[in-house]
C-alpha cells in the first residue's frame, strides 16, 4: 500500500519516476511498462545513512507509476519538478566516466516555496557551472509504501557530470560550498538530507506497450 507524500505541490510537476533503494547482489527490480530501467551502484556517499540500502534503481514511467516489484527494497514513486536543466556548453574529458549524484532532502518545516526558488533558481545552476557537470532534473515524492522502510525525504535531484578524476571533482564540489561559491539556503534542512554518488548503467527497456 502507497503512503502519499505532504509535502506542497511544485507548479511545474509532471512523469512519474520510481526509486528503488536496495542491498548490493540483490535481483533487479521489475518494472513493467517503463520507459527506462537505469541500475546504478554506489561509489561514494557524503554522510553515512546505513537504514537505507545502497544501490539504486531508477525507473521512468510514462504515467503513473505501477506497482514496482523488488522485495527488501525501498521504493518510492516521485514525479518530475519541471524540465531537465542542461549546463550551458557542457563538455568532458575524453575518456571520462559518467557519474549520478543523487540527493534526497526537506526543506525547513514551512519554508517550501523559499526552498524550491533556491533550488530552481539558484542552486541548481550553481552547481550545474562546475567542470564536469552536465545536467539536473529535480523531483517531488509523491508515494512510498507504508511499513517500517525509512522514511524518505521529499525532494530529490539527479546531477549528472563526467570526469576522469573523480577525487579531483569531488574536492571541487567541496571548495565551492566551503567558499560559498555553490550558495547555501537558510531553507534547506541539513540533518535529514541524504547525498550519494553513482556509477551505472542502462538495462535493457521492458516492453512499454
Amino acid at each position: 500500500m502507497l503512503a502519499h507524500g505532504s509535502a506542497g505541490a511544485h507548479p511545474h510537476a509532471n512523469g512519474s519516476t520510481v526509486f528503488v533503494f536496495q542491498p548490493p547482489g540483490k535481483k533487479r527490480a521489475a518494472c513493467p511498462r517503463a520507459l527506462s530501467q537505469e541500475a546504478l551502484e554506489l561509489h561514494q556517499e557524503i554522510s553515512p545513512h546505513p537504514e537505507l540500502p545502497s544501490e539504486l534503481e531508477i525507473c521512468v514511467f510514462r504515467q503513473a507509476a505501477p506497482e514496482v516489484s523488488a522485495p527488501s527494497a525501498v521504493v518510492a514513486a516521485y514525479q518530475e519538478i519541471g524540465p531537465k536543466v542542461t549546463a550551458n556548453g557542457a563538455t568532458s574529458e575524453g575518456g571520462a566516466t559518467e557519474y549520478v549524484l543523487v540527493v534526497l532532502s526537506d526543506p525547513v518545516a514551512g519554508h517550501d516555496a523559499e526552498y524550491n526558488a533556491w533550488y530552481d533558481h539558484q542552486h541548481v545552476h550553481d552547481v550545474l557551472s562546475e567542470p564536469g557537470f552536465q545536467s539536473a532534473q529535480r523531483y517531488r515524492l509523491t508515494a512510498q509504501p507504508s511499513g517500517p522502510s525509512p522514511r524518505l525525504p521529499h525532494y530529490a535531484v539527479v546531477f549528472r557530470l563526467k570526469t576522469s578524476n573523480f577525487d579531483q571533482t569531488l574536492a571541487e564540489v567541496k571548495r565551492r560550498l566551503v567558499n560559498k561559491i555553490t550558495r547555501p539556503s537558510p531553507y534547506f534542512d541539513m540533518k535529514g538530507s541524504i547525498t550519494r554518488y553513482y556509477r551505472g548503467e542502462p538495462i535493457a527497456a521492458p516492453d512499454s506497450r
